[in-house]
């Protein structure tokens, strides 16, 4: 009996002993598949974070390429309108030489016209009525000067003729009234008031109101005035002057013979 109790503790030691040494190799398995399952965790979670970087460059590579295709595209676009522009500046800058070649055809043309409107000018003025005479003719010796002068441009010397054109142009719708000394009749030298109505009427009466004449443009010369256009014409003086309101006045308005026949 007490073999037997032996044999079976030993038989149980040896069994004990054999599933202790299996589970301690079962929990040392374990323990490395665990490792093991830790480290593929942890592989996973870093190939997860690259996946996930990788996503994020592609992202960023994408949204580049995108704006660089859309750059790309405006850059196309500026560059068709900038061509555009470029060909509309050459096209202006040839039409620019043409009107060169013009204006230079111009001047040449332009300066005799010039010397003729000048000219044209200056007869009218020694055939008309001949007030302010010092003014007009000192204006148009000064044009002649400026014609000859290179350091003032065609536009300039063709404006300042235009405008002495519309001076005397002016001259033949305005009331005006200035003084100056006269030469009479006796040979004596009086200070006078002129009066110009326009072109129709050129008036000069003395200070004293006892010397009174007006141009006749038929005969070309100075006559005398009756006494009884004094209160006019001294009205009118003022009216010139601005001294009084306008008004109706009795003026020497004298018409050749042959324009009072035509009506």
């Amino acid at each position: 009996m007490l073999f037997q109790t032996k044999i079976f503790f030993f038989l149980f030691s040896f069994l004990l002993s054999i599933k202790i040494s299996f589970a301690d190799k079962t929990l040392e398995k374990l323990n490395q598949v665990k490792e093991i399952t830790n480290q593929i965790h942890q592989e996973s979670r870093n190939s997860q974070k690259k996946i996930n970087q990788w996503d994020d460059e592609t992202k960023q590579m994408l949204n580049q390429y995108r704006r660089a295709l859309k750059k790309t595209e405006s850059l196309k676009i500026y560059n068709e309108q900038l061509a555009s522009y470029i060909e509309s500046q050459q096209e202006e800058m040839l039409d620019i030489r043409r009107k060169i070649e013009q204006v230079k055809d111009t001047r040449q043309d332009i300066v005799p016209l010039m010397l003729k409107m000048l000219d044209a000018l200056e007869q009218f003025i020694n055939l008309d009525v001949p007030f302010l005479l010092t003014e007009r003719k000192r204006r148009i010796y000064d044009l002649k000067q400026i014609l000859r002068r290179s350091d003032v441009s065609v536009s300039e010397k063709y404006r300042q003729i235009i405008s002495a054109y519309k001076l005397e142009q002016d001259y033949g719708r305005t009331l005006q009234t200035y003084r100056e000394l006269r030469k009479m009749e006796e040979g004596k030298e009086l200070t006078v008031n002129y009066l110009r109505l326009g072109r129709l009427a050129f008036i000069y009466i003395s200070l004293d109101g006892r010397y009174m004449g007006y141009w006749d443009k038929k005969t070309k010369q100075w006559k005398k005035l009756p006494k009884s256009y004094k209160k006019s014409i001294l009205k009118a003086i003022k009216i010139a002057k601005k001294q009084v309101p306008p008004d109706l006045i009795k003026m020497p308005i004298f018409f050749p013979a042959n324009l009072l026949s035509k009506s």
